[in-house]
């Protein structure tokens, strides 16, 4: 069966006690590194044309669909969940097939009925513990740009939880991907107080099954 992903939501207003957590300062000095930049695959210059990023998410559970995707043949970024089977494999056939990657980091929801699946970052881990699970799915393969979301309306919208994730990200030299599934996130704002790359999806493909 496919991934579920998480539906765009519109958040609750804000809590007030959430301004009382202890929210980590970006560090003093960033030493940026270029892991993303290396690990990126080359695109054709187009400097008077406008350019389309497509990012396929979801990827490594429903292991046909998969590869379908990974046969496409134009160069792709391609978000594999960590927990996914088999998943050296299948990285290495979309990296025969011209793709770069993205590790696909579970996160909370708002919606607790939406489950991102295994080592999820939640709100309420200190944060040893979200660095340890974003290490643990960071281990899974090698070769990607960065990360992105799955899930996490609750998540990228907490900024002391994300401070730890930047910062992991910064000294890894990664870049990270907001989903936007909440429309009041700021995660890829808090990624660039922290110096790290960032960028945001702007629509969803099939997101709304219509024609249009």
């Amino acid at each position: 069966e496919p991934v579920p992903s998480e539906p765009i939501v519109q958040a609750p207003a804000a809590d007030p006690s959430a301004n009382k957590r202890l929210v980590p300062a970006p560090p003093a000095t960033t030493q940026l590194t270029t892991a993303w930049v290396n690990n990126a695959v080359p695109s054709p210059s187009s400097f008077d044309r406008p350019l389309i990023a497509i990012i396929i998410d979801d990827l490594g559970i429903d292991q046909p669909r998969s590869h379908q995707a990974m046969e496409l043949p134009v160069p792709l970024t391609l978000a594999f969940l960590p927990y996914a089977p088999h998943l050296l494999e299948q990285i290495d056939f979309g990296r025969q097939h011209g793709h770069e990657f993205l590790v696909h980091i579970p996160m909370e929801a708002l919606d607790p009925h939406n489950d991102p699946g295994p080592d999820s970052l939640t709100v309420d881990l200190p944060p040893e513990e979200i660095v340890r699970r974003l290490d643990l799915a960071l281990s899974k393969f090698t070769g990607y740009i960065g990360i992105n979301n799955h899930m996490g309306s609750r998540f990228t919208m907490d900024a002391a939880s994300l401070a730890p994730v930047m910062t992991e990200l910064q000294q890894r030299g990664l870049l990270f991907l907001d989903s936007r599934t909440a429309p009041r996130s700021i995660a890829a704002s808090t990624a660039i107080d922290f110096g790290v790359a960032a960028v945001a999806r702007d629509v969803f493909i099939d997101h709304i099954r219509t024609p249009e």
